[in-house]
């Protein structure tokens, strides 16, 4: 009955955003044509447009809202959210450091200068603005995306371990959120500890319905570096070599499976061979077996089909295939090394000043 009843135009609103949001805003929009000054009809639009993730233009409304005399000045930090909900970062960092002065307890003001910082890689002022906002008292109520950018910062801080129960309470509060067990997985790998980071990328995969080719490959990719981590130096007896080989093959075989499954479904792919090859070579470290062997022929196969072959993986290849037959030739006592020349010499028509020259030119005529 009141075209002017602006309470009834907000209620509407309200009612109908959750069946229809742009009937919703529609109703905001035509409140404001007639009230263009009120500031209540301002900041319901805005708000409206930021539920229906219109974060652009929630921005521009709510800057419209903030220039009204009449706004809510508690209202600052929801326009600096959205500010960050729109990517810009820098002007909502420059609205909470000014607000921040007034309200140094605002506990959206201190998550906010955390979550501006981190986005603007502003790391060491990230960790500052974390401890502040994390320390908050009050036991008040952190949420997962909390957790998450607090380990992130500590990661990019060098803090890795210190990231790791961080995100171990980011996964308490959300276990269905099973990409927090690949950040996990990356947490324990910036600590150095591979094989947990192992762990906690194959309990993402396990919950993964959909797991990708490239989930192997890198899962793969950790357990070599893993048991890479528990070569022997180069000084250990050959007792300390045999040792530390029994504590290196399991977790060498369990990356070789996993680049298996990379070459059955990927058979073009020169990667999951080179990663076989590496794996089964870390199985033979002293190459008197040769176990790698079979993978670099087959990477070469693959590799000399293409117009454009990794140069450094045809390198590795022509290197573990000579030295092999070094290995041989030298064990049968012949004079000259054919084999070994064959393949080193390859080397040398992709990269002419090698190292593995100094090697061809001491071997025997």
């Amino acid at each position: 009955f009141d075209e002017n009843c602006l309470e009834a135009y907000v209620k509407y609103s309200n009612i109908y955003f959750p069946i229809n949001a742009s009937l919703a805003i529609a109703k905001l929009e035509d409140l404001l044509k007639l009230k263009p000054n009120s500031a209540i009809a301002q900041r319901e639009l805005a708000e409206a447009y930021f539920k229906d993730s219109k974060y652009n233009q929630a921005v521009e409304a709510y800057a419209r809202y903030m220039a009204n005399p009449n706004h809510f000045e508690s209202d600052q930090s929801r326009y600096a959210a959205l500010l960050f909900f729109d990517k810009k970062y820098q002007e909502s960092l420059d609205l909470v450091d000014k607000m921040i002065v007034k309200n140094p307890n605002d506990f959206i003001l201190k998550r906010l200068a955390m979550y501006d910082n981190y986005e603007l890689k502003n790391y060491d002022k990230a960790l500052t603005a974390a401890e502040t906002f994390m320390n908050t008292p009050g036991n008040p109520q952190f949420n997962t995306q909390d957790y998450i950018i607090y380990a992130n910062i500590l990661i990019e801080n060098k803090l890795a371990d210190k990231a790791i129960p961080v995100l171990e309470k980011a996964i308490s509060l959300d276990q269905e959120k099973i990409e927090l067990y690949k950040e996990l997985s990356e947490a324990y790998r910036a600590a150095g500890d591979m094989l947990k980071s192992a762990d906690a990328y194959n309990e993402y995969m396990k919950r993964n319905q959909d797991v990708s080719l490239t989930d192997y490959f890198f899962l793969g990719t950790i357990y070599y570096r893993a048991a890479s981590a528990e070569a022997p130096a180069a000084e250990a007896t050959p007792e300390e070599k045999a040792a530390k080989l029994a504590i290196q093959k399991p977790i060498y075989q369990k990356a070789d499976s996993l680049f298996a499954i990379v070459t059955e479904r990927a058979p073009e792919d020169y990667r999951g061979y080179l990663w076989r090859a590496r794996s089964n070579s870390g199985l033979d470290p002293e190459t008197t077996e040769g176990l790698a062997k079979p993978y670099y022929e087959t990477l070469l196969t693959v590799l000399e089909k293409s117009q454009n072959p990794n140069k450094a993986a045809l390198l590795e290849a022509y290197k573990y295939i000579g030295f092999y037959n070094y290995q041989k030739e030298y064990a049968a006592g012949k004079n000259v090394y054919p084999e070994t020349r064959k393949w080193w010499s390859k080397m040398l028509t992709i990269d002419p000043n090698n190292e593995i020259k100094a090697l061809l030119d001491q071997l025997p005529q």
